[in-house]
């Protein structure tokens, strides 16, 4: 690498070319470290234990329960028989049992993001839109105060599937202590006429407005 900076008279001598240099080639070096650092804590392009990693420095991690309910009177017997196991009257009865699994990194990803934003918000209303801006991408949002301890969110545009199952499944967003979050709508969702709701679709004015 030639310096520019170096003297015409000793542009052709290599030791001199070599000390001139010495700056430029740590300031590289010092470059492709912080950008190896910055990159390796970038939550967007981040995958694995790299996500790991960043779930240990917000205090998250993967592993979340969930109930699975255990049909037992379909073991011995089919539609219409009698089964061996389950049902009211038999020795040994239906149960569940709760399971641990770990997320996805698209799900956990969702999950490092709000973890963030919900530490970082005032709770107020703007700032649980700044939130959820921040969580999802979607523009505008509009927060709904119910002036009875109760909020609910309007996503103007479509949740994908990986942002409808953390909003259902886990407590992200933002809100002031001691009120209640009754659920979310999508407005692209709610607000189709024709079809075959005739009004928008099963969660429009005429169903059920807030999204389980």
């Amino acid at each position: 690498m030639t310096n520019n900076r170096v003297y015409a008279q000793y542009a052709d001598k290599p030791k001199a070319v070599k000390w001139y240099n010495i700056t430029p080639s740590l300031a590289d070096e010092i470059e492709s470290a912080y950008e190896m650092v910055r990159n390796t804590y970038d939550i967007n392009a981040a995958v694995g234990e790299q996500l790991d990693v960043i779930g240990r420095i917000v205090v998250i991690d993967r592993g979340f329960e969930s109930f699975v309910d255990f049909q037992a009177d379909t073991y011995f017997g089919g539609v219409g028989d009698e089964a061996q196991f389950g049902g009211l009257d038999a020795q040994f009865e239906s149960e569940g049992d709760i399971l641990t699994q770990e997320v996805s990194d698209a799900i956990f990803r969702m999950l490092i993001n709000a973890k963030i934003a919900k530490n970082n918000s005032p709770a107020t209303l703007d700032g649980v839109v700044d939130a959820l801006v921040y969580i999802t991408g979607i523009s505008p949002i509009r927060v709904n105060d119910h002036e009875n301890m109760t909020m609910s969110v309007s996503f103007d545009g479509t949740l994908n599937d990986v942002q409808r199952f953390v909003f259902n499944t886990f407590d992200v967003v933002p809100r002031p202590q001691g009120v209640r979050f009754l659920g979310y709508t999508e407005e692209s969702q709610i607000t189709q006429y024709g079809g075959v709701f005739g009004y928008g679709d099963s969660r429009a004015n005429y169903g059920l407005y807030f999204g389980a």
